[in-house]
């Protein structure tokens, strides 16, 4: 059937419908059409379809605009509208780009948009109902969508508009009662004294747009079943976002952080998000946390592959953190928790970790940043071969361990070790590296019988030493670890070139870590110091790198590659050995000689090291740093003042500013053994607005994100090229102002665009 004006039924009389399909069929009322009657359209016996752009109206109390007690389609255009004291009842597919309303002026919560098809209806019926409300669609009752009552879970697509009487505790904005999917578009929003409730079944929502709940509720989860509520960047909860579960139960809430391509923001993990005992990061994943945030106890945060999470202040940790492998970013931790950092990931800490959180490495290439050592009082567990701990602010030669605790200036912490391995700690960027040192396959090792590869020798075998001696080994580890390509850490070797030391000396590549010492002018070096990016450089290449350790009865230089090189020294860690060793009763090794990490021997070893590897590449250099500011992404540039302040001028108060430079690494041009990327060193800024004046030093620790360790002798602190000032700097200043900034140092910095002009010419 096809209208295009006007059918009427009894508007008064329950059995008076506009349309009545007594053995189903289907109905196309046009824009122009109306149909009205106690329901407008009622189907029985077998399914109907539905295509309205017009008007169908039920005018009797409780009855729907389109019935069916057999199921069947409803498609409602964007013209269309359909109202009732019920919108549509029994219906197995409503698709919705129009108006669907029940009546909210009563009290009768049985008057909603769209009542779902029940299992105890007249021809027991068992499937559950699919409803998409589009962009621009409305529905809306005394509950916006209601029911399923004992069928299968139901499942709602959202980018429009669904609404509950909120002022009702029956007014949902969704109720499944058989559970289901409701997916709300970024589009979408959906309220109600309860936004979305969903009961006796597996429940899923995933949400990027706006739930609200008028009672305090926003979403709450089927009890007793698997539930899964995923949150997409941009999604809104107003009230409470309860899992159903208890944390303990049967069953288990998994609280679900997508992937997107823009980074999102959650606030109230543990206070609104509740009852959840998973919390997921998807992989690939960038979250920011914001406001209180609590891990409960018995729940678990796993963040997946790729997966980056920040949480600036301080995120309460009373149950397991996993990250595996990915990366999390705290202010603090505090708790009783524990955190895992599986291969790959790294965990940045930048303040407190307390005394009752337990930090876990489980893999090569897991990293951990201490922001503030002092402010450690938690305990790190597992640490092993490809492992590192970023000590900010710590200089390398005051750290030391001995019988289970990591100490250096200004604090300690507790530390275990997974295996036998010597904890050693080098200068690394901004502070002490703490790794272990070791071998790597297919080093040759000297024998009185003759050069032998590393993995072939065995305890109880002897070595020559340097000197000459013959040794025994009392002790050999063996270690399997990852390499990161394009990203250097613990795991990542060092290759020592063929005749980098002298004539022959090594006389094939050695391969060793970062943190094992090369004995050079009667002093041990650890090789990372020694690195020129010519004859000394970084294998960054490697991807599987077997290690090992060869302990001595003493402490002395092994012949490797022809090289002299350390071999493993316990500084009183055996006890943690866990294979057989006739040593412990012995007394910890002293170093064989002095072990420097700087200062002028160093200087002047990497430096004839450097003049011995030949002429560095041609490169043209510069003295002008280019420096200017970045304001929100744009360029502004500076005036230099006779008192040596670089000026710039700022139109108005910038969300985001920069201090932007050319960069380069001294050690990699060959100017100094300073392996840092170097832009400028910045002794003081200073913001004007009129005549107030704020004032930042370079010891202040807000100067962090870009900036170097502040470097107390010079009186200043280096950028990396680009570096952020802090937001504080601007706190109350609105309008203009004006940044001066005292520029301690400069350097020559590579002109890369000039290289590739040369080359292509």
């Amino acid at each position: 059937m096809v209208n295009a004006g006007t059918i009427t039924g009894n508007t008064t009389a329950g059995g008076g419908n506009g349309i009545r399909l007594f053995d189903g069929g289907s109905v196309t009322n046009q824009n122009t059409g109306t149909i009205t009657g106690s329901r407008g359209i009622y189907g029985v016996n077998a399914p109907v379809t539905v295509m309205n752009a017009g008007t169908i109206v039920a005018s009797f109390a409780n009855l729907p605009g389109i019935g069916s007690y057999a199921g069947g389609s409803v498609t409602n255009l964007s013209a269309g509208t359909i109202s009732g004291g019920l919108g549509i009842s029994g219906a197995d597919t409503v698709l919705n780009g129009g108006i669907i309303r029940g009546k909210t002026t009563g009290t009768n919560p049985n008057d909603v948009g769209i009542s779902l098809p029940s299992g105890r209806s007249f021809f027991m019926r068992s499937g559950g109902a699919n409803v998409t409300n589009q962009s621009g669609g409305t529905i809306s009752g005394y509950a916006g969508i209601s029911g399923g009552l004992y069928s299968a879970s139901s499942t709602v697509v959202n980018a429009g508009v669904i609404t509950g009487k909120g002022t009702h505790s029956y007014g949902f904005g969704i109720y499944l009662s058989s559970g289901g999917v409701v997916t709300n578009a970024a589009s979408g929003s959906i309220t109600g004294a309860t936004g979305v409730k969903l009961r006796e079944g597996a429940s899923t929502v995933v949400n990027s747009g706006y739930i609200g709940g008028a009672s305090g509720t926003a979403v709450y989860l089927s009890p007793r079943y698997t539930d899964r509520l995923v949150v997409l960047p941009g999604a809104t909860f107003i009230g409470t976002v309860n899992g159903g579960n208890s944390v303990y139960g049967f069953a288990v809430s998994t609280l679900e952080l997508a992937s997107a391509a823009t980074t999102g923001t959650v606030t109230g993990l543990g206070n609104q998000f509740i009852n959840f005992a998973q919390i997921t990061i998807d992989a690939g994943g960038s979250w920011t946390l914001t406001g209180a945030n609590t891990i409960g106890t018995g729940v678990t945060l796993t963040e997946l592959t790729g997966a980056t999470v920040t949480d600036a202040g301080t995120l309460v940790n009373k149950g397991s953190i996993v990250i595996d492998p990915s990366t999390l970013d705290a202010g603090g931790l505090i708790g009783t928790g524990s955190a895992t950092i599986a291969a790959g990931s790294t965990l940045d800490v930048q303040g407190t970790i307390a005394s009752g959180e337990t930090i876990r490495f489980a893999g090569p290439g897991a990293y951990l940043y201490l922001g503030d050592p002092d402010a450690v009082a938690g305990r790190v567990t597992n640490f092993d071969v490809a492992e590192t701990i970023l000590l900010h602010g710590v200089a390398a030669p005051s750290v030391t361990y001995s019988s289970g605790v990591l100490s250096f200036a200004g604090g300690g912490f507790a530390l275990s070790l997974a295996s036998a391995v010597t904890v050693t700690a080098s200068m690394s960027g901004d502070g002490a590296a703490v790794t272990v040192l070791c071998f790597c396959a297919n080093t040759q090792i000297l024998t009185p019988s003759g050069e032998r590869p590393v993995q072939a020798l065995a305890v109880g075998d002897q070595v020559t030493t340097w000197r000459g001696a013959a040794r025994h080994i009392v002790w050999i580890g063996v270690g399997k670890v990852l390499a990161t390509r394009g990203r250097r850490n613990a795991a990542t070797p060092v290759i020592v070139r063929k005749g980098a030391l002298a004539d022959n000396v090594p006389c094939h590549d050695l391969h060793v870590t970062k943190g094992h010492a090369l004995w050079l002018d009667g002093v041990l070096i650890p090789v990372e110091y020694l690195v020129n990016h010519r004859s000394i450089e970084w294998d960054d290449r490697a991807q599987e790198v077997e290690v090992y350790h060869i302990e001595l009865d003493a402490h002395d230089v092994l012949v490797a590659n022809g090289a002299p090189a350390e071999s493993y020294r316990d500084d009183g860690n055996r006890w943690l050995f866990r294979n057989a060793n006739t040593g412990w009763d012995l007394p910890p090794q002293e170093p064989c000689a002095p072990v420097l990490t700087g200062g002028p021997i160093v200087d002047a070893v990497w430096r004839r090291l450097l003049d011995r590897a030949g002429k560095r590449p041609e490169l043209p250099l510069t003295n002008e740093p280019d420096l200017r500011l970045l304001a929100d992404g744009q360029r502004v540039n500076g005036s230099l003042r006779p008192n040596g302040y670089r000026v710039f001028d700022l139109p108005r108060r910038p969300r985001d500013l920069r201090v932007v430079s050319r960069a380069g690494s001294p050690a990699e041009l060959g100017l100094a053994r300073d392996p840092r990327v170097l832009g400028v060193a910045v002794r003081q800024v200073r913001l004007w607005q009129g005549r107030r004046l704020r004032v930042l030093d370079a010891a202040d620790e807000s100067m962090a994100e870009g900036f170097h360790a502040f470097e107390p002798d010079n009186g200043y602190r280096w950028t990396d090229g680009d570096a952020a000032l802090p937001a504080t700097l601007f706190a109350d200043i609105e309008g203009a102002c004006q940044l001066e900034l005292l520029v301690g140092g400069a350097m020559r910095y590579p002109l890369f665009t000039e290289a590739v002009r040369r080359a292509a010419a």
